[in-house]
């Protein structure tokens, strides 16, 4: 028989995913075009940082070498004020919002480490300041920070759509720049 029940299954099936994959497209689209007409540009500033007493720490991991095992850890207190409200559509689902120290040393040419952390999940909380910042400490890979290395603070962001694409940014004018301290 042709009309049998699984056919009429199979078709209400195919015609539901059909539907929404074509809106899933057309939202996604419509997303791509909005971003090439008036494109997400948040404002904000790292208003100061504070460079807190570097010290050394001792990790006893045992498949570490010696040599190795004495960590300098620095801890950076920043200063933010953002502004993405302007980011806030109908298709960002959050906005993935961090702030990150970038340095580079003789081993590695790029280095990053978040320092700060948020998600921004509406147009209310779209607009902060966040006086002490302090969240991660600051911690290389290797031996240690060589002292007078310049690192640059950036304020970046992800922003994670309901349909589509996400991609990451930063902050134009959220960014500074200091020489890390001798630890003691």
């Amino acid at each position: 028989m042709v009309h049998s029940v699984t056919n009429r299954l199979n078709f209400l099936f195919s015609v539901t995913l059909s539907t929404l994959f074509t809106c899933c497209a057309i939202l996604a689209s419509t997303s791509y075009v909005k971003s090439l007409v008036s494109p997400c540009q948040p404002t904000g500033k790292i208003v100061s940082t504070q460079n807190l007493s570097p010290y050394t720490l001792w990790d006893p991991h045992p498949l570490l070498p010696t040599s190795r095992r004495h960590k300098h850890t620095v801890g950076i207190e920043l200063n933010i004020q953002a502004d993405f409200t302007q980011c806030m559509d109908w298709n960002t689902k959050q906005l993935f919002v961090y702030a990150v120290a970038e340095y580079e040393t003789e081993l590695y040419h790029r280095n990053e480490v978040t320092l700060w952390d948020t998600i921004v999940r509406n147009k209310k909380d779209a607009v902060f300041h966040v006086p002490r910042a302090l969240e991660y400490r600051f911690q290389d890979i290797e031996t240690g920070l060589v002292p007078g290395t310049n690192v640059t603070v950036r304020l970046k962001f992800h922003q994670m759509s309901h349909s589509g694409w996400t991609d990451m940014r930063y902050v134009a004018d959220a960014e500074t720049t200091f020489k890390m301290d001798p630890p003691k």
